[in-house]
C-alpha cells in the first residue's frame, strides 16, 4: 500500500527543485486504497503551464503540478501519432486504447484543462470515434481498486467529452435539470449496460477495501462534467499503475483545494460539487472537509488555510456553478 507520507516525500522533492517560494505540505494520516500494480501505458509528456489564473491557481501551484507531471510521466512517451489511428472502425487493443487516448488528450486539452472541440470534430473525428467505440466493450484490467478507479473515471470523461462533440450547442445546466446527460442510461459502457454518468461517479467514490469505513471523496476531483465549473481536466488518461494514479488523484485534490476559483477566499463560498455529493464530504473517517483542508492546502501557496478549515466546520455557502462548456 502506498502511504500518503510516501507521496508527500515524493512531491516535496519535486517542489524544492521546481519552486522556492512554496512551503512543505501538511502531514496527512490518509492511506490510499488498493494493492498490487497495474501495467502503465505510454503517455506523452505534458508541458509546463505558467498561467492558469482563470482557475484561480497562482504560479506557485500551477508550476508545481505541471513539474510533477513531467516527473511522473517522462518515461512513458509514445512513439505513435494520431496518424497511426486514422483508419476508420479500428478495433483497439487495451494498449492502443490508452495510447490513443493519451495522444488525443495531449493534443486537444490545454494546460488549463480546456478542450479544443472544433479541432476534435474537424481533424480527429476518425481517431476519436475509434476511442469512443472502444469504451463500450473494454473492461477493467482487474478487480483491484486502482484499476477500477482509473478505468471508470477515464470512461466517464471520454463519454462527457463525446456528448459535447455530438451536441456542440448543448446547455449543460438545462441538461442536468432534465436528466438527459448525467442521469440518462448509457446503452453500453465498460461492458455494462444501463449505467449513468452519475452512477459511475458514485460507484468509483464508494469503491473501498475492507480496511476503510468511508468513501474516498478525493475521486470526485477526477470527474470532469464538461463545464468550466468542474474540476480541471488533465491532458492524459488516468494511469492504471497504482503509484502513478495515487499521485495524480492527490494532485487533482491539491489543485482543487488550492484554487481560489473552486474555494473562494477564506472559504466564503465553495464549489457546489460539495453540495451535490455532500454525504461524501461530511463526517467521513479521517477524510472529511476540515481534514482535507489540513492535508491538501499548500500553506506557501494559499494563506487562508485556517479560515478555510474553519469555514468547512460550519454551514457551507456555494457559488453559482459555471455551466459554460470547457472549450478553448
Amino acid at each position: 500500500m502506498i502511504s500518503f507520507n510516501f507521496f508527500k516525500t515524493f512531491l516535496i522533492g519535486a517542489l524544492f527543485v521546481s519552486l522556492h517560494s512554496c512551503s512543505a505540505f501538511e502531514k496527512s494520516s490518509y492511506q490510499p486504497p488498493g494493492d498490487g500494480a497495474g501495467s502503465p501505458t505510454p503517455t506523452p509528456t505534458p508541458d509546463i503551464v505558467t498561467d492558469t489564473s482563470e482557475f484561480g491557481l497562482d504560479s506557485c501551484v500551477a508550476e508545481h503540478f505541471e513539474a510533477n507531471d513531467i516527473n511522473i510521466f517522462e518515461q512513458e512517451q509514445s512513439s505513435n501519432t494520431v496518424a497511426d489511428y486514422a483508419t476508420a472502425n479500428m478495433t483497439l487493443t487495451r494498449e492502443q486504447f490508452f495510447d490513443l487516448g493519451n495522444i488525443l488528450y495531449y493534443e486537444l486539452v490545454s494546460p488549463a484543462g480546456l478542450v479544443d472541440y472544433d479541432k476534435l470534430r474537424n481533424e480527429y473525428s476518425v481517431q476519436w470515434n475509434n476511442l469512443v467505440a472502444a469504451t463500450r466493450d473494454i473492461t477493467p484490467l482487474s478487480s483491484a481498486l486502482h484499476h477500477q478507479h482509473s478505468f471508470w473515471a477515464n470512461l466517464y470523461n471520454i463519454t462527457m467529452i463525446n456528448y459535447i462533440v455530438e451536441e456542440p450547442d448543448v446547455e449543460l445546466s438545462t441538461s442536468l435539470v432534465g436528466g438527459t446527460v448525467f442521469n440518462a442510461p448509457i446503452s453500453m459502457i465498460g461492458g455494462e449496460s444501463g449505467l449513468t454518468l452519475d452512477l459511475i461517479e458514485r460507484k468509483v467514490v464508494q469503491f473501498q477495501d475492507s480496511s476503510q469505513t468511508g468513501r474516498d471523496n478525493r475521486f470526485h476531483f477526477m470527474f470532469v462534467c464538461g463545464a468550466v465549473g468542474c474540476p480541471k481536466l488533465r491532458n492524459f488518461l488516468y494511469p492504471e499503475d497504482q503509484t502513478k494514479l495515487e499521485t495524480v488523484v492527490n494532485e487533482n485534490t491539491f489543485m482543487f483545494f488550492n484554487s481560489t476559483y473552486q474555494i473562494r477566499e477564506n472559504g466564503s463560498q465553495v464549489s457546489r460539487l460539495m453540495d451535490w455529493y455532500g454525504e461524501d464530504f461530511v463526517e467521513i473517517s479521517e477524510n472529511d472537509l476540515p481534514s482535507l483542508a489540513d492535508d491538501f492546502i499548500i500553506s506557501g501557496c494559499r494563506s487562508d488555510q485556517a479560515a478555510v478549515k474553519s469555514a468547512f466546520g460550519q454551514s457551507l455557502n456555494f457559488w453559482e456553478y459555471d455551466w459554460s462548456i470547457n472549450k478553448q
